[in-house]
């Protein structure tokens, strides 16, 4: 049996079945894994800013082309907003229950995100709209609520601000671009 006090003067790996030790450091982050991760991290903010505003701009043009009113667009972009932020106000409140697992969590919106997109091609009536906006506002609220969250899982505490100033100038880019794709 290994004692407690053999642990601490670093004579063992593994303490009570848990790796444990006073001297254990995690290697620095090398140049090279900083701008890979921060590369694939601009690119993929930049796509999330062009599929976050681009139905901002599709949704009222879709229904006003398939006959509805003005007005109706503007609810479901309103249903969208509205939605939005509940779902983040969610993501808030079991943000301290899936510490650890954030990016998890996103990618799971991530799916979610991408099955109702593909079904919301072929949406012709209102009723449809309104749910895609729902479910589509409310999935967007773990993105938006746990940004520096994430950042933090991925850069495991290091280089945070600079990661997150990266994401947030990307999603700037994708957001001025989507529009224009539209």
């Amino acid at each position: 049996m290994v004692s407690p006090v053999s642990c601490f003067l670093n004579e063992c790996v593994v303490c009570n079945g848990s790796p444990w030790s006073p001297n254990i450091q995690k290697p620095p982050w090398s140049v090279r894994s900083k701008v890979v991760t921060h590369g694939i991290w601009s690119i993929a903010m930049c796509c999330k800013g062009i599929a976050y505003f681009i139905p901002m701009v599709i949704l009222p043009k879709h229904l006003i082309d398939l006959g509805y009113k003005e007005a109706d667009a503007v609810k479901v972009i309103s249903v969208f907003g509205t939605v939005g932020a509940i779902g983040q106000a969610f993501a808030s409140l079991v943000g301290d229950y899936v510490k650890g697992y954030i990016i998890v969590v996103n990618l799971v919106a991530a799916t979610v995100l991408t099955v109702n997109n593909i079904i919301a091609a072929y949406s012709t009536s209102l009723t449809a709209v309104y749910v895609y906006c729902a479910v589509s506002g409310f999935f967007l609220g773990p993105y938006l609520a746990g940004y520096y969250a994430v950042n933090n899982e991925i850069m495991d505490g290091e280089n945070i601000y600079t990661l997150f100033m990266t994401m947030r100038l990307s999603k700037g880019v994708g957001a001025t671009v989507g529009p224009y794709l539209a």
